[in-house]
């Protein structure tokens, strides 16, 4: 007998447009470890950038442990969407990972967190980032193969406890630096 499917966990009054960053876990079905392999890490990383590009996000910070993936994405316009961003990214990846494997890549949903503006982005890209330490899969978070992208990780690799990093830029200081005048509202 099957589970009834549970309803999103996405924020009811929150839309998910405009300039916010997002923290994101997105588990594997089952908790199988499939990033364990550089090509479907790889083919997952191509795909992110590429949707992200798409859907007007810029991707902080990402890691792939092997059962799950981290991401920290900001949208750049008043009319980033991340709901179709996250989607796209999770059907394109799933449906070739299948089609490769037979098995699925990704369990049904995601989990978010919509940062406040107050947040320092440092110190939640630096905690994806040590992710794979914590995990005793590496001593260094820059040894870890699977976190990125690669030069915003290797720039703030001397940082990676300073709140300083990544310009000392809180969400304020991002989104007010990305809004341009015609996409101001």
């Amino acid at each position: 007998m099957s589970k009834p499917r549970r309803s999103s966990a996405r924020l009811e009054s929150f839309d998910y447009i405009g300039l916010y960053a997002y923290s994101i876990t997105i588990n594997t079905d089952k908790g199988q470890a499939h990033f364990r392999e550089p090509g479907v890490v790889g083919h997952c990383v191509g795909v992110l950038r590429q949707r992200a590009s798409m859907h007007q996000f810029e991707v902080l910070a990402y890691c792939f442990m092997p059962n799950h993936v981290h991401l920290l994405v900001v949208g750049l316009t008043a009319t980033s969407h991340l709901k179709p961003f996250m989607q796209q990214f999770k059907q394109i990846t799933g449906f070739a990972f299948k089609q490769e494997q037979g098995v699925s890549l990704w369990h049904r949903s995601y989990h978010d967190r919509v940062l406040r503006q107050e947040e320092s982005i440092h110190a939640v890209a630096a905690y994806i980032w040590a992710n794979p330490v914590r995990g005793g899969l590496v001593q260094n978070a820059v040894d870890y193969p699977y976190s990125g992208p690669t030069e915003r990780l290797l720039g703030e690799a001397g940082r990676l406890g300073d709140d300083e990093a990544l310009g000392g830029q809180s969400l304020s200081s991002v989104r007010t630096d990305r809004v341009t005048p015609s996409t101001k509202a």
